[in-house]
């Protein structure tokens, strides 16, 4: 038996996490949606009918509102879509001893500010999710970190921008590095992604805020609202793959903040659906 479309996506392992406290349409979709649960764990997560990885992404963000509202909080991250689209929070390569994950020699270069802001997040992940391990989680952070010191920037340098400047992150996945980067800055951070990803940060922001207060970040879906908010502040502009997965109109959009900023890092896709990044 082929499911429609949108049983395909919503029938995945996550079923079992519906809240069925919060709604009468929670307990109706658990009750239809464990009759596929089976047969659903042998479903591809893509849909065969999208051509491109970006038709796929629009059909998974299409269901992020869904799961937000009727999963309960803790089990968020263990959404198949959401840990598909929103990056690889929990990926085995970082897991100690995995190939990504940074030797503690390595971390040891971070600021120390720096490595104390990662491990206050990963630890509020790790107590609100049980999907994610403190220590991978700490482990994908610190590479975040540690990129504009990888590139030969001073760690000195680095800190002082991150601390007296806004923060600006483009596609900022779950949230985490942007809750890092608060931790660092005085000024804030501004996160911007599509209004469906934005549903799924506050989601895990409001989630971990009891364990993290004074953070200040500010999740932002409209452009025009983050072009406007950095018009007359100093800025360092900060993307991890997103940018290069951004459509072309997109990204020159985008570009009057590349020009304004302090400093802009960002880590590259080299390639993504037949266009050269490099």
């Amino acid at each position: 038996m082929r499911l429609p479309g949108p049983l395909q996506i919503l029938t995945l392992p996550t079923i079992p996490y519906i809240d069925k406290k919060r709604s009468a349409l929670s307990f109706l979709l658990h009750a239809l949606l464990s009759t596929f649960r089976k047969k659903a764990r042998s479903l591809p997560l893509g849909n065969s009918h999208a051509k491109t990885d970006s038709e796929k992404w629009d059909r998974y963000r299409q269901y992020l509102d869904l799961y937000v509202r009727y999963l309960a909080p803790r089990y968020l991250l263990s959404s198949h879509i959401v840990r598909f689209v929103a990056g690889g929070y929990a990926h085995h390569n970082f897991a100690p001893g995995g190939r990504s994950a940074p030797t503690a020699e390595t971390v040891a270069t971070l600021p120390e500010d720096s490595r104390e802001a990662i491990g206050k997040v990963s630890a509020a992940l790790a107590k609100r999710f049980p999907v994610v391990e403190r220590q991978t989680a700490f482990n994908w952070l610190s590479r975040y970190q540690l990129a504009p010191l990888e590139l030969g920037f001073p760690a000195e340098e680095i800190s002082e921008l991150f601390r007296n400047n806004l923060i600006v992150e483009l596609g900022p996945g779950i949230g985490a590095n942007a809750m890092v980067n608060a931790c660092l800055s005085q000024k804030g951070v501004l996160a911007f992604d599509l209004p469906e990803m934005r549903v799924v940060q506050e989601a895990v922001f409001e989630e971990v805020a009891g364990d993290l207060p004074s953070l200040t970040v500010n999740f932002v879906s409209d452009l025009e609202e983050l072009l406007q908010a950095c018009s007359k502040r100093e800025y360092v502009l900060v993307s991890f793959w997103a940018f290069t997965e951004f459509p072309i109109e997109l990204r020159k959009r985008v570009e009057p903040l590349i020009e304004n900023a302090r400093l802009s890092l960002f880590a590259c896709n080299k390639e993504f659906e037949g266009i050269n990044n490099m």
